[in-house]
Parts: C-alpha cells; structure tokens; sequence
C-alpha cells in the first residue's frame, strides 16, 4: 500500500524496467518506498507531485561502481488514484537528502 500520511491510494503502475533500472532491484518496491518516505521534489512541475529518495546502492552498474541510487517519481493525484508519469534513477554519490 503506497500512502504518506494515509493521503495516496494504493500504487498500480507498469515500467520498462531495463531502461531505468538495474536488474539486481525492484523498480516497484523503491517506487513504493520513494513515494512513502521520500521528500518533494523541488523541480515537480505545477500540478504534478515529486518524491525524491537516496537508496544506499554501492554496487556496480553498466561496468561503474556506484555508492548511491537518487530515485525520483513523478505523479498526479486524479480522484482516489495515482497516475505515474515518470520514475527514473540516477546512479553516483553525495545525492543531496531533503
């Protein structure tokens, strides 16, 4: 169940997964976790919803070691549903929190 304070429904949602994504996590459960403990998203566009969240990663991706994984999520509250617009990761280190 995907909420913040009991606000946000629960969260459906479909990714092409090897685009964004290493295969070693589950885009769902981070998307999940980005949108029930992550913080807004500064560069959210008026009438869209962002959520940022810094996973430790400290693994290789794409032939790189990498220490963290920043997640964004970008999303509209429509009635008692979410629609999710884009999720994306961003693989590096020193990622700011909040």
């Amino acid at each position: 169940m995907v909420s913040t304070n009991g606000a946000l429904p629960r969260l459906t949602c479909t990714l092409i997964y090897e685009l964004v994504w290493s295969n070693e996590e589950s885009p769902d459960e981070e998307i999940e976790h980005t949108l029930n403990a992550g913080w807004a998203a500064s560069d959210a566009k008026p009438g869209t919803k962002g959520k940022v969240f810094v996973f430790d990663y400290r693994a290789e991706w794409l032939g790189h070691f990498f220490e963290e994984k920043e997640v964004t999520v970008y999303y509209k509250v429509i009635g008692e549903a979410i629609a999710l617009l884009t999720a994306k990761a961003r693989y590096g280190k020193d990622f700011p929190r909040r």
